[in-house]
C-alpha cells in the first residue's frame, strides 16, 4: 500500500467515549507525494455535550469558543471532502477512527472505509516504551508547539511519520491496529483492521 496520498488526522474531544462524547476540534493535513496540499483546523460545537474535567484541562478550549464553533454535520462533511480517497494517518488511530466512525453514524453519513496507518502502532513495534506522541517527539527532536491542540498534533505526527519512513518504510503497518496486551484490544476497530498485540 502506497503512502504517497495521505491525510494526517487528529481530534480533540469532550471525553474518551466515542458513543457519548463529541469532537470539539479537528486538525487535518492532506499530503500528496510529499507536498502539503491542504491544512484544515476548526473548533466544533459539541451541541450540548459537556467537556469532561480532564478534557477541559488538557485541551484548553473555552466554552465560548465551543459555543461559536462549527456545527458537527458541516465539520464532518468538510473533513470527508479533505480525506477523499487517501490513507488516514493518526497517532493512536483506534481513538481517532472510533470518533470518526461514530460521528458519521450519528449524523447519518456513510462510514469511511479508507485504509489507515497508526504511527503509535509503528512505534510500538520499533521503539522502546513509552509511545505517546509527546515522548516520541522528545526523543526524535520534533517540536510540537501546542500539544493537545489538533493541528499542532497533526503536524507533529506528520514529522514523526517522515522520520519513521526515513528509517524504514511503514507500508507493512497499513490497516494494522496495535494494542497493549495487558489492556486488551480496543473496543471498536474498522472491520478491515488487523489486530496485533505487543
Amino acid at each position: 500500500m502506497s503512502l504517497n496520498n495521505i491525510t494526517i488526522l487528529d481530534f480533540e474531544t469532550t471525553g474518551l467515549d466515542p458513543d457519548k462524547d463529541r469532537v470539539i476540534e479537528i486538525g487535518a493535513m492532506r499530503v500528496i507525494d510529499g507536498d502539503v496540499k491542504m491544512e484544515f483546523n476548526c473548533i466544533v460545537n459539541p451541541e450540548g455535550v459537556k467537556l469532561s474535567e480532564y478534557a477541559a484541562k488538557v485541551n484548553n478550549i473555552s466554552e465560548e469558543q465551543l459555543a461559536n464553533g462549527t456545527n458537527q454535520r458541516l465539520a464532518m462533511a468538510l473533513l470527508r471532502n479533505i480525506i477523499g480517497d487517501s490513507v488516514i494517518i493518526a497517532h493512536n488511530a483506534a481513538f481517532d477512527l472510533s470518533f470518526l466512525h461514530h460521528s458519521y453514524n450519528r449524523l447519518g453519513g456513510q462510514p469511511l472505509t479508507n485504509p489507515f496507518l497508526c504511527t503509535r502502532t509503528v512505534a510500538a513495534f520499533r521503539y522502546p516504551f513509552p509511545h505517546s506522541l509527546e515522548s516520541l517527539c522528545s526523543r526524535m527532536g520534533i517540536v510540537n508547539e501546542t500539544a493537545h491542540r489538533a493541528l499542532s498534533d497533526v503536524k507533529a505526527t506528520y514529522q514523526l511519520l517522515c522520520k519513521m519512513r526515513e528509517a524504514a518504510e511503514c507500508a507493512e503497518f497499513v490497516n494494522v491496529m496495535g494494542f497493549m496486551k495487558k489492556y486488551g484490544a480496543p473496543g471498536w476497530v474498522p472491520t478491515y483492521a488487523t489486530l496485533r498485540g505487543y
